[in-house]
């Protein structure tokens, strides 16, 4: 009897031996396969990645990263409307020569010299405050500049070159909030012949040509007259 209890001890620790050392070798086994895994994963991950899924993941990582922002915050917009655009000067002296000139000329505002300059030469984005221009055939009568004391003598002197050069008389005004219109018309009058040469009619808006009264109480005076006359009306006196 004590025989068989001794036997039927070894036989148990004998099992418990076998199943114990069988779980190692299944751990062990476990342990290889997953080192090969984990070599393997970059790999498998690279080839069985979803796009769609590799994109939802980068927007919520670049959502989760950024600052949280109130929901109720503007953004100040990248682009605003000046409330002025011509300072009070220029604005000024447009008001006085739009009335000054007559309807067969236009005025441009900071004309680049590019526009109507042809040279070789890099005019390093220099511009005229103003440029008086016929109307119809936008050939170019004269330029007008402002003279701001000595630091812009130099450049006063480059456009009165380039002026020169292509022809065109260059007429400088003081840089004043309010330049007299009598100032204006002195002005304008060392260029009155080729302003004179050309008059459009308000009336029909063709050419007017200029006449000399011979008779009646205004006889000697000049004015002009519409060439569609007497089926225009269009007179100016000067």
């Amino acid at each position: 009897m004590e025989g068989l209890f001794i036997f039927g001890c070894l036989l148990v620790a004998l099992i418990w031996w076998l199943r114990y050392r069988r779980a190692r070798e299944i751990e062990a086994f476990m342990d290889s396969d997953m080192s090969i895994l984990e070599t393997m994963r970059p790999e498998i991950e690279e080839r069985t990645v979803d796009p769609l899924l590799a994109k939802a993941e980068a927007y919520i990582q670049r959502a989760t990263s950024e600052p949280d922002s109130a929901p109720d915050s503007v953004q100040a917009p990248q682009y605003q409307l000046k409330e002025v655009i011509l300072p009070v000067a220029k604005l000024g002296l447009l008001q006085t020569l739009e009335r000054e000139l007559n309807a067969g000329f236009r005025l441009f505002i900071n004309m680049a010299l590019s526009d109507f300059v042809k040279t070789d030469v890099d005019l390093g984005g220099r511009s005229i405050s103003y440029l008086i221009c016929e109307r119809d055939s936008m050939k170019v009568v004269a330029g007008i500049e402002f003279q701001s004391g000595s630091d812009k003598t130099e450049e006063i002197e480059i456009l009165q070159n380039i002026f020169e050069q292509i022809g065109k008389p260059l007429l400088l005004f003081p840089q004043r909030n309010q330049i007299p219109v009598r100032e204006v018309k002195q002005k304008l009058a060392l260029i009155r012949s080729e302003l004179d040469s050309t008059r459009i009619c308000r009336k029909c808006g063709r050419q007017m040509t200029l006449k000399k009264a011979v008779k009646g109480k205004n006889v000697g005076k000049r004015f002009w007259i519409c060439v569609g006359f007497p089926g225009c009306k269009g007179v100016v006196r000067l």
